[in-house]
């Protein structure tokens, strides 16, 4: 099994940004919260660390109007994520070729936000997405799990100083996520009298971006 050095350590990371990510961290799999434990089980290898990206899609677009989502404005960010996932993934088989590696996006067998929180890619928001300090929380991540051994320098999760910015601008009741906007505009079935005028109080008719 592999322990990466810091110098090691430091090109990986530097691999994923030239790859197209933001920004990058890693740590180390046991520091991860299993949310899907049958993609874990799918991986093939027993999993020791995890390098996380980050991907920002706030652009010009989102400064029109809009009624759907800033993220739903940009390129499909399942093909995105993809492409660069799998160019660092190349790129890092051809550097240790005795390693095992595997992508995720969106899908993953970790809790994403609070694995980039324990790398110091951000904190925790009230509304509970990760917040980043360049691009608040209009980011995509996506993470290489892989058999590599890193060393364990995890960060504590940090949150937000709870100004009520997020609370303040809800649509919905902040504090029920049945009434989320996101999710009721992505929820199937028949929406409820209650649920459809939420919806259109927050004027999206796909996702939120308060």
């Amino acid at each position: 099994m592999l322990l990466l050095e810091f110098n090691d350590m430091k090109q990986i990371l530097n691999l994923i940004r030239e790859s197209g990510a933001a920004d990058a961290g890693a740590i180390p799999y046991c520091e991860c919260e299993i949310i899907t434990p049958h993609l874990e089980k799918k991986l093939g290898f027993e999993p020791k660390s995890v390098f996380i990206g980050i991907v920002p899609y706030y652009s010009h677009f989102c400064d029109k109007p809009h009624s759907v989502s800033a993220y739903a404005l940009a390129y499909d960010y399942h093909k995105l994520l993809a492409e660069i996932c799998n160019n660092a993934i190349e790129k890092l088989r051809h550097l240790y070729p005795n390693s095992n590696f595997a992508g995720f996006a969106d899908h993953s067998p970790i809790n994403e936000k609070l694995a980039a929180a324990k790398c110091g890619l951000g904190i925790i928001g009230d509304h509970s997405l990760l917040i980043t300090e360049k691009y608040s929380s209009f980011v995509f991540l996506f993470e290489i799990i892989s058999d590599i051994e890193v060393e364990k320098h995890c960060q504590d999760i940090k949150h937000c100083e709870h100004c009520g910015a997020c609370k303040n601008v809800c649509p919905a009741d902040f504090n029920d996520k049945k009434t989320c906007v996101s999710a009721l505009t992505q929820k199937k079935g028949e929406l409820t009298t209650e649920e459809i005028s939420i919806i259109l109080k927050s004027g999206f008719v796909w996702g939120c971006d308060f």
